[in-house]
């Protein structure tokens, strides 16, 4: 993916979008944990898809603990942040809980740069957010990177 500043109206913009891809995986011990694995770019263009792909979590679920998995994402917009804020809210609601697992460094630094780290939980990987933020035992049998 290119990005460059616009000279003349100081806009952001992308001379190719990196596809984004979305794979829910739930847990085969704890139901009610399901990881959201996040691939690619998560930009203006691609929001729709994570927020389709979301909508699976909001129906039928009592407090589901979501862990999204960005350890994949090479990006994240302002609008990809508002999707986490939503989803929080949306989960609360419904006694849920959201976490954040395996951030890349400079998807680290926006998300502390913007104040995030003192909204939302997050863990270097997904199975230190299973057993450290919700207090789950380990499976040694299980590995998340087994899924898609």
């Amino acid at each position: 993916m290119t990005i460059f500043r616009h000279s003349l109206t100081n806009r952001i913009e992308w001379t190719t979008m990196e596809s984004l891809s979305v794979s829910l995986i739930s847990h085969p011990v704890h139901p009610d944990v399901i990881k959201v694995k996040v691939r690619g770019v998560l930009h203006p263009g691609s929001i729709t898809l994570l927020e389709k792909e979301l909508q699976v979590l909001y129906s039928g679920r009592t407090s589901p603990k979501v862990i999204f998995d960005l350890s994949e994402t090479l990006f994240v917009s302002s609008g990809g942040w508002s999707v986490f804020l939503d989803c929080r809210k949306q989960l609360r609601e419904s006694g849920g809980e959201l976490l954040l697992a395996g951030m890349r460094t400079d998807v680290l630094e926006t998300f502390e740069l913007l104040g995030f780290d003192k909204t939302f939980r997050f863990f270097p990987t997904a199975d230190q957010a299973i057993t450290q933020g919700l207090g789950k035992q380990p499976i040694p049998s299980f590995s998340w990177d087994a899924g898609p």
